[in-house]
């Protein structure tokens, strides 16, 4: 189950929305995407201040959690270990984008998911 987002149209996508799969999340904000709209460039990068839905992308990695159909998510969503059964709960409620974000820190932060790694450049 691959997820695929829309990204909308800002600078780092060439001013035009783009359909992409997140490949990899870094320290620095930093977020590598590859295309499924046929354009170019095939691969981008979006920046810490960049528009991304994260509420979109997290509602999916959380229902990948509970099913657990972790293996095409990006290894930085990827849990390390059982995720407790009451976050899972806590997560199908409708929360914030700002409060699913937070949560998705604590978790990485008490290493239920991997910490994240330095941009390569």
């Amino acid at each position: 189950m691959e997820i695929v987002l829309d990204i909308p149209s800002q600078k780092d996508t060439g001013f035009m929305p783009r359909q992409a799969v997140l490949l990899a999340a870094y320290d620095n904000g930093s977020l590598l995407l590859d295309e499924r709209d046929f354009r170019k460039p095939a691969r981008f990068w979006l920046n810490a201040s960049s528009v991304f839905p994260w509420a979109a992308f997290l509602r999916k990695v959380f229902v990948a959690w509970q099913i657990s159909a972790v293996k095409t998510l990006p290894k930085e969503f990827r849990p390390l270990q059982r995720i407790p059964p009451d976050i899972l709960h806590l997560l199908s409620y409708d929360i914030p984008e700002s409060s699913l974000l937070e949560i998705i820190r604590e978790l990485r932060r008490r290493s239920f998911l991997p910490p994240l790694t330095p941009k390569p450049f």
